[in-house]
């Protein structure tokens, strides 16, 4: 699940509203973000996570100061995507995340920058020619 962009659905133009999901490591340790936004505007928090197995967790949420014990399990992905982790528990009510084998976040000095969610849609992009044409909508 980690160093790799997650959402809750594709969306179909830059100002579709999505849920998002990225975790990563950040000065040794893992940290990641929850957005819920489009590609001009969004909200975002960060989290600290913690493996308690092969499928459970523990993800604790910075600015609310609190914990929640999450298990994953895999699903099958819809079309247009190769990965699909539902999040059991997951503190926002999002449940089902999917991502492709080409949106995984190559990791960078210590790896803030990576929880910078519209600019992973951006950079991903690159790599991704569905996610070219949403953002050719947008620029």
């Amino acid at each position: 699940m980690t160093d790799r962009l997650w959402v809750s659905e594709m969306p179909l133009g830059p100002r579709d509203q999505v849920d998002a999901m990225v975790i990563t490591e950040v000065a040794k340790r893992s940290a990641g973000s929850f957005y819920h936004g489009s590609v001009y505007q969004g909200s975002y928090d960060s989290f600290t996570w913690k493996q308690k197995g092969k499928d459970r967790g523990v993800v604790h949420m910075l600015q609310a100061q609190r914990s929640y014990e999450v298990r994953t399990r895999d699903c099958k992905p819809t079309r247009g995507f190769d990965l699909c982790v539902e999040l059991v528990g997951d503190p926002t009510g999002v449940k089902r995340y999917q991502s492709r084998k080409r949106w995984a976040i190559p990791r960078r000095g210590k790896g803030a920058q990576a929880l910078d969610v519209q600019s992973l849609f951006i950079e991903l992009a690159e790599e991704d020619a569905e996610l070219e044409a949403l953002l050719d909508q947008a620029y």
